[in-house]
């Protein structure tokens, strides 16, 4: 009896702490959730305002800011001034209710863009957590190794069974710099291709970048080089073999790699590269690889204004010049020298791509050729939109981004034997669900 009285009251402390810790969380939930919702409300209302601000002041500000880079960037023909002013003859009041129009119109488009992303997310979620369960617990992949001394100088190392053994060759090496629209960019986006790259025996670094807001393209850029200077440093001795060496981009990280690699190349043209043990060339890498990218900053920000979206991309570029982050821009002063540095170019890209026009492709391939550099492929697939070489096509066990990048690296032969002796693409989501969750995804 005294034992039960004894196991009856710890069972009783026991329950009163378990209340106490529910009671607890229950005070949490009420504080957080309204909170959470209560900011959510209010950064459209922010937003509004802000951009009711900025139109009811723009006028002012082209008068102080004319002739200034930026102010050329943004308003680069007497066309696009007379769109963005306020016309004579129209009240500041008549002006304001129109910019509060574009503000609301452009709020319910991001809502509702955000909306489909959701849905589309939590479709496919099982299949996301299991890509990412596998990428946290492959022994294989080295995760979060600094390369830099910046906040996001981090990469993922993906090495294949066997790599780095006594006695083991060393292995091709891609380096994927994944997109998410200069804002959402994370290393962790390259798990699923680098764990099918893996699988055929490439080592994959996977680079991580600052972000805007908290960073500008530069910042990136610098990120993106430190990544390179350590993977061509330090690649060696996991045993991958820094003379075989491709960089993959999609996106936003295509926009950043091959501004990268063409701001390199004029680098070493003109002899602006520190020389030493450590120092590489872009001369000695395989290829470069855009899949779905952005190469000019300035037509996508006009495109970005017809449909709707707010176009942030000059406030993320110095003095908002877009064509001087432009890959396509830049080639137009390139230098002949440039061309013998530049390695193989591959570009995939989607017809119904909406986030970034397939034009963005088919221009940077026009330039790439008139600057005297190769380009091997420039393929434009009917009917395949911005994420799908990325997001659906792998989750119905297709190898698309494989297809582009083991030839660059193997050739041919290789890169076909290996394909075919890859295993099954593991998770693979019901093509069904996959097929109608593609109109829902917003990207």
């Amino acid at each position: 009896r005294g034992v039960f009285r004894i196991s009856r009251f710890a069972w009783d402390g026991l329950f009163q702490h378990l209340g106490a810790m529910v009671a607890m969380l229950e005070r949490i939930q009420a504080i957080v959730f309204p909170a959470a919702a209560v900011l959510l409300l209010l950064y459209p209302i922010v937003l509004l305002i802000g951009m009711c601000i900025e139109g009811w002041a723009s006028p002012n500000l082209r008068e102080q800011s004319e002739g200034s880079p930026r102010a050329d960037a943004k308003d680069a023909s007497p066309a696009a001034n007379k769109k963005r002013a306020r016309p004579s003859g129209v009240s500041t009041g008549a002006f304001v209710l129109n910019t509060l129009y574009q503000a609301c119109r452009r709020g319910a488009i991001g809502v509702t863009l955000l909306v489909r992303f959701v849905v589309f997310a939590l479709a496919l979620a099982p299949w996301f957590l299991a890509i990412g369960i596998r990428y946290a617990r492959d022994p294989n992949i080295r995760r979060g190794v600094r390369v830099g001394p910046k906040p996001r100088n981090y990469v993922d190392i993906y090495i294949p069974s066997g790599a780095g053994e006594e006695g083991a060759p060393p292995v091709p090496v891609v380096v994927a710099v994944m997109g998410g629209a200069w804002v959402i960019g994370h290393r962790a986006w390259s798990a699923a291709l680098a764990a099918r790259l893996k699988e055929a025996g490439v080592m994959v670094v996977a680079v991580d970048y600052r972000n805007w807001p908290c960073a500008q393209v530069d910042d990136m850029l610098d990120d993106v080089g430190s990544a390179m200077d350590w993977v061509f440093a330090n690649i060696a001795d996991l045993g991958g073999d820094p003379a075989s060496v491709a960089m993959v981009g999609q996106s936003a990280g295509a926009h950043l790699s091959a501004s990268f690699l063409l701001r390199r190349c004029a680098r070493e043209v003109q002899e602006q590269v520190a020389q030493g043990k450590d120092a590489w060339s872009v001369r000695s890498m395989k290829g470069f690889i855009g899949v779905s990218g952005v190469y000019d900053l300035s037509a996508l920000n006009s495109e970005m204004d017809k449909r709707g979206l707010y176009p942030f991309l000059p406030h993320m570029c110095a003095d908002g010049d877009l064509k001087r982050y432009s890959p396509t821009w830049l080639l137009t002063d390139a230098a002949p020298q440039m061309a013998a540095l530049m390695p193989q170019v591959r570009l995939l890209h989607g017809e119904a791509d909406c986030s970034a026009p397939s034009s963005q492709t088919t221009c940077f391939a026009k330039a790439l050729r008139a600057a005297g550099i190769e380009v091997a492929a420039s393929d434009v697939r009917p009917g395949m939109r911005h994420t799908e070489p990325v997001v659906e096509d792998p989750l119905t066990g297709g190898d698309m981004q494989l297809e582009y990048i083991l030839p660059c690296l193997l050739g041919k032969e290789e890169a076909k034997r290996r394909l075919e002796s890859l295993p099954p693409v593991w998770p693979q989501a019901p093509r069904f669900l996959v097929d109608m969750m593609r109109p829902v995804m917003p990207f």
